[in-house]
């Protein structure tokens, strides 16, 4: 029973009550603390991860640019010597008959090609023309010429794409691809160019500008590699249609990159501007099996409809880079145009990456704090047990013994503050009620 009565003591004591309330503020405090620190933290975070994701897929885009742009440059000098050189040919009177006979021959099916690749024989340059070609001195004095111009440039532009080759409106094509010498010989003697996406958006019609364009992304068998190809137009000298100039370029790395490297928790999908979906981490087999024709609305992802929706109406002013808030599905999207092909280089970032991030942080302050507090306490309550309640509880042992009739007391009357001067107060009191009980 005394352990029980000392404790309820203890728990109405000075110490206690005087602690207590300090913890109760100085929690009040610490808790309003933690939450303003998490919202602050929260914003600063999200505003710094923004900045890097911008940053991210500013600086993607702009490497994965880098090909097409060599690509347009690469074709642009060429087209500059092959409209030179046309135009001394329109002039011409030659005719190479035994030249071009040297380059191709007419086979059965009555196809002009280039004589097949022998063992041991290296062969870079491969011809094709259709049958029902315009076979005139014109055409002839350009497939010599054009065959040493591509003979030129294309070994050098090899280093980085797979092959170059020029188109001409009479229905031929002149190749330069070492790995495949003998493309020709599959391809049909009827085949029409003319027919072809990058012979078509070669066309005044569909490029007034005469700039270069791109394909859609295309499987190539042959090669199983994913391929683009770009096509930049030339015109004769009256401003007619003359052919194109292409370059495939194999992207298998750059799906690879786009699908398998990444910010940590995110992951990038690249959309073309008409809806074709390119590359996605998840997508890829279903990509594959449509030969790069999936368009987005039928991926069967209503999300992923959404993202597309929402980045074609954040870029109809501008195309620089953007940051776009997709509340309804608690992510960001961070978005970079590359304009050379019209496609969309995207990062998804979740929300809850942000609220990881500044949970930690705000848990890490709460504990702290809460640490903190609790060694304040500790030493509150010794200093308050040294300096208040033990010189406290010696009065009340004094009280008790003067009570009781007792002469000797001991009290702190060599401390120098309030408790020192009330101590040498009590004590002189305590020497008057004994002078007064003698007497």
């Amino acid at each position: 029973m005394g352990f029980w009565t000392k404790l309820k003591e203890q728990r109405h004591s000075l110490t206690s009550t005087t602690l207590t309330a300090i913890v109760l503020r100085v929690s009040l405090v610490v808790g309003i603390t933690a939450g303003l620190t998490y919202w602050h933290l929260s914003h600063e975070i999200e505003k710094t991860s923004l900045t890097t994701l911008e940053k991210y897929v500013r600086e993607r885009s702009l490497r994965e640019r880098e090909i097409f742009k060599l690509a347009r440059d690469n074709h642009y000098a060429l087209r500059s010597e092959l409209i030179e050189v046309f135009r001394k040919l329109e002039k011409s009177n030659e005719d190479p008959v035994a030249e071009f006979g040297s380059l191709v021959h007419r086979e059965p099916d009555g196809a002009l090609r280039s004589p097949h690749s022998k063992p041991g024989v290296k062969k870079e340059l491969d011809i094709w023309v259709a049958k029902n070609a315009n076979n005139d001195a014109l055409f002839r004095r350009k497939v010599v010429a054009f065959s040493k111009i591509l003979l030129r440039y294309a070994p050098a532009f090899h280093v980085r794409f797979t092959d170059t080759y020029i188109a001409l409106s009479e229905n031929a094509n002149l190749v330069y691809w070492p790995e495949f010498p003998d493309w020709s010989a599959g391809t049909p003697a009827n085949f029409d160019y003319s027919s072809y996406e990058l012979y078509q958006i070669g066309k005044k019609q569909n490029n007034p500008e005469r700039k270069t364009q791109w394909s859609g992304v295309y499987f190539d068998d042959a090669i199983r590699k994913w391929m683009v190809s770009a096509s930049t137009p030339f015109d004769d000298s009256r401003g007619f249609f003359a052919g194109v100039i292409g370059h495939d370029v194999m992207i298998d790395d750059l799906i690879s990159r786009t699908t398998n490297e990444g910010l940590p928790g995110t992951y990038n999908i690249l959309i073309s501007g008409n809806g074709r979906l390119i590359a996605h981490p998840q997508k890829m087999d279903r990509i594959v099996a449509a030969k790069g024709l999936l368009s987005v609305d039928n991926a069967q992802d209503p999300q992923l409809v959404d993202i597309f929706n929402e980045i074609k109406r954040s870029f109809r002013e501008n195309t620089a880079e953007k940051i776009i808030n997709q509340g309804e599905y608690d992510q960001f999207l961070a978005v970079s145009y590359i304009p050379e092909t019209d496609w969309y280089f995207v990062t998804v970032s979740p929300k809850s990456l942000i609220r990881q991030t500044a949970n930690s942080a705000a848990i890490f302050i709460i504990l702290v704090g809460i640490g903190s507090l609790l060694l304040d306490i500790a030493l509150l309550y010794l200093i308050f047990r040294r300096k208040v309640a033990e010189p406290l509880e010696q009065f009340i042992r004094a009280t008790e013994s003067i009570a009781k009739g007792e002469d000797e007391i001991v009290l702190p009357v060599e401390r120098k503050d309030e408790i020192g001067r009330l101590s040498r107060s009590f004590a002189f009191m305590a020497k008057k009620i004994r002078e007064t009980r003698k007497s």
